[in-house]
């Protein structure tokens, strides 16, 4: 698992054919369904105008680079799927709030399942202070997101899930501490 940004800026390499396709500019998120759907490619050389892979023809995600396969034919399912999505900045330092109207923190990043695109979990900060103190805490993408221009909503199921962990995480915390 990586987070979302890790991929940026990686370069992408063509599996068939070992040419730098270009860079990672974005992601393209579909929030409904939890899922990296594209990557927004930086074409290589001066005024190429950026283009949108499906992230299903991305072959593998390497420390160093992904392999994508070929960017033709593209399917009417997935032009239909990138048309939904928004871009993963878009997404980024906004407030997350459960539908039950608590305030979560801010979105710093997201976990991606590098095989499938699957959003694994959000990312959140609570100041700079409290991540000192408590690090910052991952809340589990266990259903739809809504992305609003304002805040990142949530159900309070996946808040319950992120002070399960959380709890969990404290108690090891104390349990070494005591064997110190």
């Amino acid at each position: 698992m990586r987070t979302g940004t890790e991929l940026l800026n990686k370069p992408i390499v063509s599996a068939e054919s070992g040419e730098k396709m270009g860079r990672v500019e974005d992601l393209l998120l579909d929030e409904r369904q939890n899922q990296v759907v594209a990557v927004i490619i930086q074409k290589v050389g001066w005024r190429k105008k950026p283009e949108m892979m499906p992230f299903s023809r991305i072959k593998a995600v390497g420390p160093d680079a992904l392999i994508a396969g070929s960017i033709e034919d593209v399917t009417e399912e997935e032009t239909a799927a990138m048309n939904r999505a928004s871009v993963a900045h878009a997404v980024k330092d906004k407030r997350m709030v459960t539908t039950s109207g608590r305030d979560l923190g801010s979105v710093t990043d997201f976990y991606v399942d590098e095989r499938t695109g699957a959003i694994e979990a959000y990312e959140i900060s609570r100041g700079s202070l409290a991540d000192i103190f408590t690090s910052r805490l991952a809340v589990p993408a266990l259903d739809a997101v809504t992305v609003g221009p304002d805040v990142v909503l949530v159900s309070p199921q996946s808040a319950s899930q992120m002070r399960r962990r959380e709890e969990v995480r404290r108690q090891r915390q104390r349990e070494q501490s005591a064997e110190l």
